[in-house]
């Protein structure tokens, strides 16, 4: 592979990543994973492509003394520069965009703790008011009577209990 098309498809696939924002804690992980392996190879593309402008430089001052046609190959190699200070911008605004994104997530996620918290908070309130009082008798009917209570009270709600018990043993029927 030519050293022109490693650095297109370098700034290629590397503008491709870049573009996707993360949602979660583990895109954000894939993300900086990602933009850890682009600058790893950055430097090196970097030179790649400045040997690119200076042989393209070298080609279009001794071009009009020949009879090939250099009009793309230059237009290609002079739109590096573009390139490269587009994918430069792109991975500043990444790695701040990365920022935004786990803060945001942080955020989400606080909301999401203080939201459980209070369905525990609540679950215990209502608990503490319609627990069931303690078995006398530990017989079948008494259980199931326990259990139907329970069902009743929708205290268990969203884990209702839906089972009636078939023996001394807790194995549902």
């Amino acid at each position: 592979m030519d050293t022109l098309t490693q650095v297109h498809i370098y700034l290629g696939e590397s503008t491709d990543k870049l573009s996707v924002r993360p949602q979660s804690v583990d895109d954000i992980a894939l993300a900086q994973k990602h933009w850890r392996e682009i600058d790893s190879h950055r430097e090196e593309m970097q030179i790649k492509s400045h040997v690119l402008l200076r042989l393209g430089s070298i080609l279009s001052s001794h071009a009009p003394a020949t009879t090939e046609d250099t009009t793309g190959v230059l237009i290609t190699v002079r739109s590096l520069e573009g390139r490269w200070t587009a994918f430069d911008d792109q991975m500043e605004a990444f790695s701040e965009m990365i920022v935004i994104q786990k803060a945001s997530l942080k955020t989400r996620l606080e909301e999401q703790v203080m939201e459980q918290n209070q369905a525990i908070d609540k679950f215990i309130a209502r608990w503490h008011a319609l627990r069931p009082t303690e078995l006398e008798h530990w017989d079948i009917n008494s259980v199931n009577k326990a259990v139907a209570e329970l069902n009743e009270s929708n205290l268990l709600c969203p884990f209702q209990v839906a089972h009636q018990v078939d023996y001394i043993g807790g194995r549902p029927s």
